[in-house]
């Protein structure tokens, strides 16, 4: 026969699968979340970059002047991008390079282009995100774009900082969860013991000191045991009654048997026999 499997194996069981099953949706929902805020916070500091770009007066200027270069950018707010994981390039209206630093001069002209996009392998196999924006009377282009692992890396910073404690607290949780599980549990263990330890006889009613959820349970046994108290006492009645009916004829077998053994005839002896035979 198969043995029941335990509540309280099963309750666990069960918290062992949901608690890290949620923690785990809580931390995708996180990544997303901060990949989400971050994308947002980087894309208004790029569009911010290119319009800053678009402002200043690029007249006399090189393509790749490092020294006009390191002062534009020093005196740019480029918020949190790096100058080692961005790339600018401005171009004039027939596409030449106006002003670019190393990673912008790879980037393509490409006129009817506007706003965000994500390119694949645009700088040693990395992958970039590129904003194309237009002067107002069309006179320049500006692109902005900065690596994407950057992102990446912002974004795990975030998640690691707020799911780090989580993790190590689960351990603890699911510890304390079973602990309380077990705890809890323990009326039944106590329930259980006292029936068990019940004498045959004994119908006296469980103590009803028990949580509201097993209250029921004990009422049904306190109620059992009160129907089978009255089946007992109704067999000792039945028991009484019936020795007491079957006590009369056997005291007149037992007269009969003594008045036989007392007769001295013969004559005396058959009459007392068939007169014990009747009875």
């Amino acid at each position: 026969m198969r043995r029941p499997r335990s509540l309280q194996a099963r309750l666990m069981l069960v918290l062992l699968l949901i608690v890290p099953a949620t923690w785990l949706a809580a931390s995708a929902a996180a990544v997303w979340l901060a990949q989400r805020e971050v994308d947002e916070l980087f894309d208004t500091q790029m569009a911010q970059f290119a319009r800053q770009l678009l402002a200043i007066d690029v007249h006399g200027m090189q393509p790749d002047d490092p020294p006009k270069l390191k002062h534009l950018l020093a005196g740019a707010d480029k918020g949190r991008m790096d100058n080692d994981d961005m790339g600018l390039v401005i171009w004039d209206a027939q596409g030449r390079q106006v002003l670019c630093d190393g990673r912008g001069r790879r980037f393509d002209y490409e006129p009817a282009r506007r706003g965000f996009q994500n390119f694949a392998g645009r700088d040693h196999h990395h992958d970039w995100r590129l904003l194309y924006l237009p002067a107002p009377d069309g006179s320049r282009m500006v692109a902005v774009g900065q690596k994407l692992g950057l992102r990446q890396e912002m974004v795990w910073s975030v998640v690691q900082a707020q799911l780090l404690p989580w993790l190590i607290g689960l351990p603890l949780m699911l510890a304390a969860i079973l602990i309380a599980l077990r705890r809890e549990l323990a009326p039944f263990r106590r329930l259980a013991d006292a029936i068990a330890a019940r004498a045959p006889d004994d119908n006296s009613p469980v103590p009803a000191e028990v949580p509201q959820e097993v209250l029921p349970l004990v009422r049904a046994l306190n109620a059992l045991f009160v129907r089978i108290g009255q089946m007992l006492e109704h067999e000792r009645r039945f028991t009484a009654d019936a020795a007491h009916e079957l006590r009369t004829p056997l005291a007149a077998l037992r007269v009969q048997a003594e008045v036989l053994a007392l007769t001295p005839d013969e004559g005396g002896r058959r009459h007392a026999l068939s007169q014990l035979q009747r009875a």
